[in-house]
This record gives structure tokens, sequence and C-alpha cells, in this order.
């Protein structure tokens, strides 16, 4: 799997809309991945304003936004729920990101886990060079989760200043 990426924390900003009063559409999200927790918060006027120029006034006022926080490198063990991102070889169903406390968390935090995958590519599972495709799964004990690269630790909600 390549050169091991020793564990670290690591943030993502995120815009998700009410979809049930804006129906169904992407979250809003720029694919930047933060290691400084400050850093992360201190950009939420600026993804706010991206957000503004590409999608309507509507669907940003319907938009909750958050810090993402994950444990993200080689060797990581799930700390919370029994969901995760996973993808098959043969007989193995190897975790890649887990364990979510519920199957929609998995997700909701899928832009992260792509930002965070772009970064090192011995995480990814293969993609389309190799035909795997991610899936979601509850955990089995079968499951193999030596390959386990993002873990999810929490969710803050944060207020754009520029959106008051």
């Amino acid at each position: 799997m390549g050169d091991e990426v020793t564990p670290q924390s690591a943030y993502f900003v995120l815009g998700m809309p009410d979809h049930a009063r804006v129906g169904a559409g992407r979250d809003i999200s720029q694919a930047q991945v933060f290691f400084d927790e400050d850093h992360a918060v201190a950009s939420v006027d600026e993804h706010y304003e991206l957000a503004r120029s590409n999608t309507s006034e509507h669907v940003l006022a319907a938009t909750e936004w958050f810090v993402l926080t994950a444990l993200i490198g080689d060797g990581l063990g799930p700390a919370y729920g029994e969901h995760f991102l996973t993808y098959r070889t043969d007989d193995v169903l190897w975790a890649i990101a887990g364990g979510f406390t519920r199957p929609e968390e998995v997700t909701d935090w899928l832009p992260f886990i792509f930002a965070a995958e772009d970064l090192h590519d011995h995480w990814s599972p293969g993609g389309v060079e190799h035909g795997l495709v991610p899936s979601s799964a509850k955990r089995t004990g079968t499951m193999d989760l030596s390959r386990l690269w993002f873990a999810p630790v929490m969710s803050q909600r944060v207020f754009p200043v520029r959106a008051r």
C-alpha cells in the first residue's frame, strides 16, 4: 500500500442544504482538507462566499454549515459506530472509512472522505482503474479493518459571519 502515513487530525468545511426545503442536490463544499482546526473555522466565510457564487440564494438560505473532524492515516481503529465505507476484492470486505453511528452518515461524510483520499493515492481502493466501487456496509465479523484510513471524530455546527 505504499509509504505509511501517521494518523493525524484533519478538518473539512461542509455546507449541507436542507433537502426537505430545497429538493435533492449536492452538498456545498470545496475539496479542501485542513490540518489545523483554527484555519478550517476561519475559512467558513470564504466557503460561504464561494457557495454564494455557485448556488441560488434559496439553497444558500437553507444550508447549515459544519466543520467536520476526522483522524486520517494508516492503522486507524474505528472509534464509534458500526457503519463503514468499504470495497470488496474476491471474498474480502475491506473497510476504508468508518465507524459511523448511522448508515446515513457515510453519505454525509463522502465529500470529506474523497477530498482526504486525494491526498494519498495508496488509500484509494482502486477507483476506476481497478473497477472497485466503494459501498456502505455494517461491520461484520469477517470485515477486514487493516486498511482503515479515515475515522470520523465529530461534526461541529458553525455560522458564517457573512450570512448574517
